[in-house]
């Protein structure tokens, strides 16, 4: 699997725009038809692992091709992390794509859908560090590239506030400072789609249910309950009082 990602899928990409979209729908069809021995979570670590690298390698019409393919391969991510129309359960359950240990095949142990979550969450952490670490550069072709594949894939990463906090400084930055004319350009652009889409950004938990709550979730989630609580309370009140006064009447009738 790794071979192939990195002697097929990666250097196809960079061919044509239909290539682009051509290698992340095929790697997709090979996961979906359980192809024995392939091992789609070890192919998504190596792609994503090598993110910052194959950023940095291209030409910007490369680029731009590769944040195509990354924006086609995280919106498969996403599909499966949401199980999307049941997509996880159809796609993903009990796959060999999906096998903890790929030299087991499908007799080993298969991810279920927290591991998922949680291997979701850390691709997405990722990628953010190796366009982060690719932003604070100073070197050209680093801003360049990654500017040109973050412009592509605004619909589909950052996803979560934490990520999409770092990589909008660093953005921020470029814009303001570098010399640069042509990247300031860029990053102006870049910045006027991060705020346009981070309306959609969740938090870490938000993302994956299974990693702690921050500061202001537990906040949150205890006035919630303190409002359900105080409301429960005044409703049971409320019937109290109604079951009093009914038996007050029932009273007063008798006696009369």
């Amino acid at each position: 699997t790794t071979v192939f990602a990195q002697r097929c899928a990666l250097p196809r990409l960079a061919l044509s725009h239909a290539d682009e979209r051509f290698c992340a729908s095929f790697v997709e069809r090979l996961h979906c038809l359980r192809t024995p021995w392939f091992s789609t979570i070890t192919y998504l670590n190596v792609v994503f692992g090598m993110m910052q690298n194959l950023s940095f390698s291209r030409t910007n019409y490369e680029a731009g091709r590769l944040g195509t393919f990354l924006g086609a391969t995280l919106a498969t991510v996403r599909r499966w992390k949401d199980d999307a129309d049941g997509a996880f359960a159809r796609d993903c359950e009990d796959s060999v794509g999906f096998a903890m240990r790929p030299s087991e095949g499908d007799a080993g142990k298969k991810a279920s859908r927290e591991d998922f979550y949680k291997l979701a969450h850390k691709w997405h952490v990722r990628v953010g560090k190796a366009f982060i670490n690719c932003l604070e550069e100073t070197e050209y072709m680093s801003l360049r590239n990654a500017l040109a594949v973050l412009t592509r894939v605004t619909s589909e990463f950052p996803a979560t506030r934490r990520v999409g906090a770092h990589i909008l400084r660093a953005a921020e930055k470029i814009q303001k400072t570098d010399a640069r004319g042509d990247l300031k350009t860029v990053a102006a652009r870049y910045l006027a789609m991060l705020n346009k889409a981070k309306s959609g950004w969740v938090s870490d938990h938000g993302f994956n249910p299974h990693h702690p709550m921050d500061a202001k979730e537990l906040e949150e989630k205890a006035a919630r309950e303190r409002n359900a609580a105080e409301r429960a309370a005044k409703a049971g009140k409320r019937t109290a009082d109604k079951s009093d006064k009914s038996n007050a009447e029932d009273k007063s009738r008798a006696g009369a």
